[in-house]
């Protein structure tokens, strides 16, 4: 499980912190695809958003151990 806190990132308008699984993505970076760890989270409109642990500045995301929420 994971954590995505974007409350910092005023753009997004994001006023929760997000819960969701942590996976491993294929991701196109413009030359190849590469695997990225990634976490994805299940919003409440039924949409997943998908959060990359290697392209957010003002946004955190962490690893939580499982039934730590």
């Amino acid at each position: 499980m994971g954590i995505v806190d974007a409350r910092n990132c005023g753009r997004l308008k994001y006023k929760d912190v997000m819960y969701g699984e942590v996976t491993v993505r294929w991701v196109w970076d413009g030359q190849k695809l590469v695997a990225r760890k990634v976490i994805e989270v299940k919003e409440k409109n039924g949409v997943t958003s998908i959060w990359s642990f290697d392209e957010h500045d003002d946004i955190v995301l962490s690893e939580i151990r499982p039934g730590a929420q």
